[in-house]
């Protein structure tokens, strides 16, 4: 069999045998399991960054605002959670399309990159 330039037998004598295939195969599985770690832990310390933000603990009332309310507006002390939090609120809530506006492009496409994650 013929692959990228390279010959290889299906026979016994093969460069790459059952074993080094298995044992590679588990080393991959390894690093796999240690990424989805280090992910699941950053995850983790975000939404708990989250739960800390001042805006958390409004975060009924705001939703009862919106469901009450044609318009709301929240005001908050920079890095409070306003735009970052507010729209995720809504999404969980059930509500399909938000518009979250900043007096700035540079703060909207900030914004933009954190609610996406």
């Amino acid at each position: 069999m013929m692959m990228r330039g390279h010959l290889f037998r299906d026979d016994t004598e093969s460069s790459l045998q059952q074993e080094h295939l298995i044992e590679f195969a588990y080393i991959i599985q390894l690093y796999l399991d240690c990424l989805k770690k280090q992910q699941e832990t950053k995850l983790k310390k975000l939404r708990e960054a989250q739960e800390n933000l001042p805006i958390s603990k409004y975060q009924n009332e705001i939703l009862r605002a919106v469901e009450n309310n044609q318009v709301v507006l929240v005001a908050g002390d920079t890095g409070c959670g306003k735009s970052t939090q507010v729209p995720q609120y809504l999404m969980a809530a059930g509500y399909g399309s938000i518009a979250c506006t900043q007096p700035r492009r540079i703060a909207c496409i900030s914004l933009c990159k954190k609610s996406c994650l």
